[in-house]
């Protein structure tokens, strides 16, 4: 029996640690049990469980991520000092500040409140301060909470006679919080990852013979009457193993089926096209343009020319465009023939993300393609 199969014979509410750890014990509990099947509230993950014990409010909207950078860009606008988010020799800066800002929201009350104010700096202090009350202002006058400044609670109605196990607890440092902001409640039991012994570790002097030695035991295991299906090999890095291990699969007349469940973002087109967006969404920054410039997938043309590029804006200090004409890069950068390529560059991809049509998209790729990238690609 597995893990699962013990806890859920007690009747008890099994919590994973995450979404994927569920779904994996649920399915081994679905090929190996006998009744195959599990209730939908007998197996959870950890964020679905805690998400039962969060604050709710009938008259006010939960905080969003998106709600949180809204709030933080209206709080810029309105010019409250935040200089000690940035640096203010380097304006171009001060756009970070946003992400800064937002992602510390939720649990900036708690900080406040905390012995970590004893040892920031006072101008620090009294900016989050007013970050704070800028904050509680804004989910007032909106309608909003922030469910990380209200305690957790068990809602009325609960079942408290049904056990809830937190499996793997160890692996969750979250839960061990929960249980006693809950008040360690009996119904509540926190199981670590059992003990067992260690494991063996097979050495091999190089890749090779690992998949060599692997594939031995695998035609083994076919000879004795194992199902294919019931075979897998997992790779920590299929885009240098994979080729050798379908060579050699081919070799040893095993039947190879691969699944890796890749997004089409993960390919080099769909990268391209996800850091083109990213430029584009974060007008122009040095650090979106590195990453699409210095992307090895891409087959650009005068790569040279493209690290000089960069290598000045670093030396001067231009961390972002703008997404007003002209931006930092064409008033400030001083080689012209550098300036002239950049504007040439930002025009037309600045074409391929406002396309509206097919045929707008497929001239401006080709216009773009022809002008920066590789003929032979």
């Amino acid at each position: 029996m597995s893990i699962l199969d013990d806890h859920l014979a007690s009747g008890a509410v099994c919590v994973f640690p995450s979404e994927a750890a569920r779904r994996s014990h649920l399915i081994e509990h679905a090929l190996k049990s006998e009744d195959g099947v599990v209730a939908g509230d007998s197996a959870l993950s950890f964020d679905t469980f805690r998400a039962s014990f969060l604050p709710t409010r009938p008259d006010r909207i939960p905080t969003t991520p998106l709600i949180r950078f809204i709030f933080a860009y209206e709080f810029i606008e309105d010019g409250n000092p935040i200089s000690s988010f940035y640096n203010p020799k380097f304006p171009e800066s001060k756009q970070q500040v946003l992400g800064v800002i937002a992602s510390m929201l939720p649990s900036l009350g708690e900080v406040l409140t905390s012995e970590v104010k004893a040892h920031m700096p006072g101008a620090l202090f009294l900016q989050l301060q007013t970050v704070h009350a800028a904050y509680r202002e804004f989910l007032d006058r909106n309608g909003l909470f922030e469910p990380r400044y209200d305690p957790v609670a068990v809602p009325s109605g609960w079942d408290t006679d049904r056990e809830v196990r937190i499996l793997y607890s160890d692996l969750v440092p979250e839960a061990a919080v929960l249980h006693e902001e809950l008040g360690g409640p009996e119904w509540l039991k926190l199981i670590p990852t059992p003990r067992t012994d260690a494991p063996t570790i097979d050495v091999y002097a190089n890749h090779l013979q690992e998949i060599r030695s692997t594939l031995r035991r695998i035609r083994d295991l076919l000879e004795q009457g194992v199902a294919t299906h019931e075979i897998m090999i997992c790779l920590a890095n299929g885009d240098e193993l994979l080729a050798t291990l379908e060579d050699e699969a081919f070799f040893y007349g095993i039947p190879l089926s691969v699944r890796q469940g890749r997004s089409p973002l993960e390919y080099p087109a769909g990268r391209f096209f996800t850091l083109l967006d990213e430029v584009h969404g974060d007008h122009f920054s040095l650090r979106s343009l590195k990453n699409l410039l210095l992307e090895p997938a891409i087959p650009w043309k005068e790569k040279e020319r493209i690290r000089k590029f960069v290598r000045l804006d670093l030396g001067d200090s231009i961390l972002y465009g703008s997404k007003d004409r002209p931006d930092y890069f064409e008033s400030r950068l001083r080689d012209l023939s550098l300036r002239r390529s950049y504007s040439t560059f930002r025009d037309s991809l600045s074409a391929i993300v406002r396309a509206t049509s097919v045929a707008d998209l497929v001239r401006s790729l080709s216009f773009f393609r022809d002008a920066f990238w590789e003929e032979s690609e």
